[in-house]
């Protein structure tokens, strides 16, 4: 792909949020349950759980809302949480986002975010 449709971005995320949002996510495609669905089942706008699952929106799931998609999902809440303490307060992360091509081939307003890198700080 044309280096011109890439976006190198930078961004700094807690541990635990990066984990928590990567396995609510898991837990969602393991159940075929899409982002707008389960938005729609804890009662928040249509774009909540995409704009959290987006890596470079800043949005966080907070324990209210992780007690919500727990019982949407029919899943334990600690299922959602790491089993011990993250290693690293956070994470600077090197992302990836490329536009996408439409069947067509014809360039889509939507991108792709990939994960170049992750380094561990700690505070």
């Amino acid at each position: 792909m044309d280096k011109k449709k890439e976006k190198v971005i930078v961004i700094e995320v807690a541990e635990i949020d990066w984990y928590v949002i990567h396995k609510v996510r898991e837990v969602r495609e393991a159940k075929g349950v899409s982002q707008e669905q389960l938005s729609a089942k804890i009662g928040r706008a249509l774009q909540f759980i995409g704009k959290v699952e987006n890596q470079t929106s800043g949005a966080k799931y907070s324990l209210h809302h992780l007690n919500l998609i727990a019982r949407a999902l029919n899943v334990p809440f600690t299922d959602l949480l790491p089993r011990k303490a993250t290693e690293n307060d956070i994470l600077k992360i090197k992302l990836r986002r490329k536009k996408v091509l439409n069947k067509d081939g014809s360039e889509s307003k939507r991108t792709d975010t990939e994960v170049v890198s992750i380094e561990g700080m700690r505070e």
